[in-house]
């Protein structure tokens, strides 16, 4: 008698770097990831553009040296993410 779950057919089992280009699009495919981007890539203009004013930079100091280091570093995160998404050698 067959298992409940088993429809006659064996799964091919994936391996890592299909599982992890797997997880990877589902990330880069997502509105949420490119809107992240996008407010990142804002974020960071609007940095550059606080960092032209002395004082205000001298003022908010404190608070913009995490700021930039925030942005290279999510942007870093996406340029391993996205190649990593097509790993397994599927475009789709």
């Amino acid at each position: 008698m067959q298992d409940q779950h088993d429809n006659g057919t064996e799964a091919t089992p994936r391996s890592a770097r299909q599982e992890l280009a797997s997880r990877c699009r589902t990330v880069t495919e997502a509105r949420w990831f490119a809107l992240t981007v996008f407010a990142v890539i804002l974020a960071n203009a609007a940095l550059l553009g606080v960092e032209t004013y002395p004082g205000l930079a001298a003022d908010w100091h404190h608070w913009l040296r995490p700021a930039e280091h925030a942005c290279p570093a999510a942007f870093t995160v996406e340029i391993l993410l996205c190649p990593a998404a097509h790993a397994d050698g599927n475009t789709a």
